[in-house]
């Protein structure tokens, strides 16, 4: 069973998102230039969705706690986000161990 959710009305400013995800400023100007889901994602005007505050954060673990760098991330980041975005967020607590 696959259950979407794609809320548009919640958008984010990029200091919220950064605030939310618990990154700097300049963090985040980096990461929005490294992965690609992130791109197009320009200004002060909210642009960023719940569903990726939520990629940020997971993004901040795999940095932060395992070590690896955002770079690596950048290929995976895609789906990464795309699951965030357009899953239930219940559905994704659900799915855990």
């Amino acid at each position: 069973m696959t259950a979407e959710y794609n809320d548009t009305r919640l958008k984010l400013t990029p200091q919220q998102v950064a605030q939310v995800a618990h990154l700097s400023d300049q963090t985040l100007r980096h990461w929005r230039q490294v992965l690609p889901p992130l791109a197009g994602l320009n200004g002060y005007t909210p642009c960023f969705a719940p569903g990726d505050a939520l990629a940020l954060l997971v993004v901040r673990h795999l940095v932060k706690v395992m070590g690896i760098s955002v770079g690596a991330l950048a290929a995976a980041s895609t789906g990464l986000f795309s699951l965030c975005r357009n899953t239930s967020w219940p559905l994704l607590d659900a799915s855990g161990p």
